[in-house]
């Protein structure tokens, strides 16, 4: 069982606390997840998503967006712009 808080000021000392160690720990804890997860993209896709973008390719992508469709957290559509 939990600790039981009726003070305002402990209740927000422990969630404070909480998110600090969950947000604070070493890097290494994620080791746990990450062993055993198999490995997704081979080093030569890892390569190609880490490598510099060329103008033409960004050229494309955004020309290839529907200038019509849903607008974003702006909410101005691709047509906008």
């Amino acid at each position: 069982m939990g600790v039981e808080f009726e003070d305002e000021e402990d209740m927000k000392n422990m969630v404070l606390d909480h998110f600090h160690q969950l947000f604070n720990e070493s890097p290494n804890s994620s080791d746990f997840v990450t062993n055993h997860m198999a490995p997704c993209i081979s080093a030569t896709m890892n390569s190609a998503l880490l490598s510099p973008f060329e103008d033409e390719e960004f050229k494309r992508v955004v020309f290839q967006i529907g200038a019509d469709t849903l607008p974003g957290t702006d909410d101005l559509n691709p047509k906008f712009f």
